[in-house]
């Protein structure tokens, strides 16, 4: 391997280290905040907004004006999806993780590379899913504490379709890889 790629590896594996711990903390920071209600209302709130195709209302809650027992409710419902979709990140990046750890050996084709893609690939998967009931208790905490005389407050997510469309590409890649092992084991046995 050349020193210039080996260079390149190793920053990368310092960044993919750096996003871990990073992942670690946040997803302990929300562990600890959750069962409290003490939680920032930057990490949990997803933002309200309007998408580019659908003209609408934009509605902003400011977190102060919540009672203590809706703040808990909210940290409790939002906060949990909210740890959830970074545990399922946390996963994936672990499995990059111990994937890039054994790079520098011949090949990366091997059977547990190819189940680390796969896990990565679940939980991406895990992560979307986890977006997806985030959004929906966001909306479900809208529609049920904040009330405008004459206006229907409604809510709508994509459900993480996205991340999730992600995760499915992982997927696909993994069972590449693992096909790739299949047959590489197969030519070991026949030389």
């Amino acid at each position: 391997m050349s020193s210039d790629i080996r260079s390149a590896l190793w920053a990368y594996r310092r960044l993919v280290q750096v996003v871990w711990v990073g992942l670690m903390l946040f997803c302990a920071y929300l562990a600890a905040g959750v069962p409290l209600g003490a939680v920032n209302p930057r990490l949990v709130r997803p933002m309200l907004g309007v998408s580019p195709w659908s003209p609408g209302l934009v509605l902003g809650i400011p977190w102060e004006s919540l009672t203590p027992a809706q703040w808990r409710s909210f940290c409790l419902s939002v906060g949990f999806w909210s740890l959830a979709g970074g545990v399922s990140a946390l996963v994936a990046v672990d499995q990059i993780r111990r994937i890039l750890a054994g790079a520098s050996d011949s090949t990366p084709f091997t059977a547990a590379n190819a189940a680390r893609v796969r896990n990565a690939g679940i939980a991406i998967l895990g992560s979307a899913a986890a977006k997806g009931f985030r959004d929906l208790a966001f909306g479900s905490f809208v529609q049920a504490n904040i009330k405008v005389p004459g206006v229907n407050v409604m809510y709508g997510t994509d459900l993480g379709l996205s991340i999730a469309f992600i995760g499915l590409m992982i997927l696909a890649v993994a069972e590449v890889v693992r096909h790739g092992v299949k047959l590489q084991e197969e030519q070991d046995l026949t030389v």
